[in-house]
């Protein structure tokens, strides 16, 4: 029997719209969807738009080079400190088709940087992490202290930002507050997700955040011998952290794209430079995918008992300011219109 050999041609895309302010130093991801199948490719770009060159922006060139191993290059950009009062000005990224000669283009083929001199407010990421395991997004009872971190990122430069836990985090059992990291002893807690509420401060912005954590009883004993999503790597390497944050365990989780999760059937997607994760209630079933019945939204809000759903999904979509999100969805035609032309 002859072997076949077949290389599956990612895709390039750029990230979604952003904001900035002067004097920031930007890192511009050009992404692929999968490893290239050669050894490396260059990827070129040009830069338009009203912001000047070398006035309001400086550049380090017009090409990037993704390493085969990789699955992304930066574009370096630093915004120019000009000290002069200015309206909102924007430069857009656009990847040339004709450069790429490992990937296709994909469907972010430009990024537009708006730079502002308005007082932005700052951004905040959130991990957790439990017996030297991080990140996760599944906790156990009997697996010790559970710390949640929260690194703020601020556009504006020269500013600092407060730190503070909000909500009714203090009712957490064996809380410790530290500032940017917060503590507490799940092993007493009840079975299922709870949301860790965050609220930081710079003058009078108010960032507001929070983490989904799946709470169990305890976590499964991972062996070399298996390799729960055939990806090739087997339970014990891949671990019980979840890399992507998408709230599906590293050993189970097969995608390595932030913007792609699984449904009970299929994937969902957004655009590129986005991220998806698991809903609330898709966290607590404990299916590792965004699909959940109308029993099981049920359990939380009132039944709409007027409409018959085939597959509702629960999901958080984050990054970026507006999005696009593709569904497959599998229909099946009612057998009495099947005969109407």
């Amino acid at each position: 029997m002859a072997l076949q050999k077949v290389k599956v041609i990612p895709m390039v895309n750029l990230g979604p719209a952003m904001t900035v302010t002067e004097g920031n130093s930007l890192q511009i991801p050009v992404s692929l969807s999968g490893h290239l199948a050669d050894a490396s490719m260059s990827v070129n770009y040009s830069i338009t738009g009203t912001a000047i060159e070398t006035e309001d922006y400086v550049s380090a060139g017009t090409a990037v080079m993704i390493e085969g191993s990789d699955m992304a290059a930066m574009i370096d950009i630093d915004i120019v400190a000009d000290a002069v009062a200015e309206s909102d000005e924007t430069l857009t990224i656009t990847l040339i088709p004709e450069s790429l000669t490992g990937a296709g283009p994909g469907s972010t083929m430009e990024q537009t940087i708006t730079i502002s001199e308005q007082d932005l407010p700052p951004k905040v990421s959130m991990h957790a992490s439990q017996a030297s395991v991080m990140p996760i997004t599944t906790v156990a009872k009997d697996s010790g202290m559970v710390d949640v971190v929260a690194s703020a990122s601020d556009p504006n430069t020269g500013s600092s930002f407060t730190y503070t836990w909000g909500g009714a985090y203090n009712t957490l059992p064996g809380v410790i507050d530290n500032g940017n990291t917060l503590s507490f002893d799940p092993s007493t807690m009840d079975s299922g997700v709870i949301s860790v509420p965050f609220g930081g401060q710079r003058w009078v912005n108010t960032t507001m955040a929070s983490i989904l954590l799946n709470i169990v009883t305890s976590m499964p004993t991972l062996s070399a011998d298996n390799d729960s999503d055939g990806d090739g790597v087997d339970d014990l390497t891949e671990g019980l952290g979840d890399d992507d944050m998408d709230g599906v365990p590293n050993y189970l989780d097969s995608i390595t794209s932030s913007n792609v999760i699984p449904t009970a059937s299929s994937v969902a997607q957004s655009e590129a430079g986005t991220s998806l994760s698991l809903g609330a209630i898709a966290l607590g079933n404990g299916d590792h995918d965004v699909s959940v019945s109308e029993a099981d939204v049920a359990v939380i809000d009132t039944a709409d008992v007027g409409f018959d759903y085939i597959e509702l999904s629960d999901f958080v979509i984050s990054g970026g300011t507006a999005w696009t999100l593709l569904m497959v969805t599998i229909l099946s035609t009612p057998q009495a219109n099947r005969d109407i032309p």
